[in-house]
């Protein structure tokens, strides 16, 4: 019996040995499509992202810590479906 492997074979094994990742063509046209945004973003807006990123994060760190992070994240779930004060001023 013969280890060797046939050219199909290598071609579905080498990308999981050398970790090379095939992106489907909904995968890559989801890509391209952020990509696209991304750089249509303004950078003032793209500023304003990365803070409202950073306060959700560390907010969620906070309850984490003190405990009330379940408690917190099942308020958020049971209110996501009512407008917040002041969201038609956008």
């Amino acid at each position: 019996m013969s280890n060797k492997k046939s050219y199909n074979e290598h071609e579905l094994y080498l990308p999981d040995h050398c970790c090379i990742q095939y992106e489907s063509e909904e995968e890559r046209r989801l890509r391209e499509d952020k990509d696209r945004l991304y750089s249509q973003t303004p950078e003032k807006a793209k500023e304003k992202i990365r803070l409202l990123q950073r306060k959700l994060i560390y907010t969620g760190m906070f309850l984490t810590r003190k405990g009330l992070y379940e408690e917190a994240d099942d308020f958020v779930n049971s209110h996501m479906d009512e407008p917040v004060p002041f969201e038609d001023e956008w």
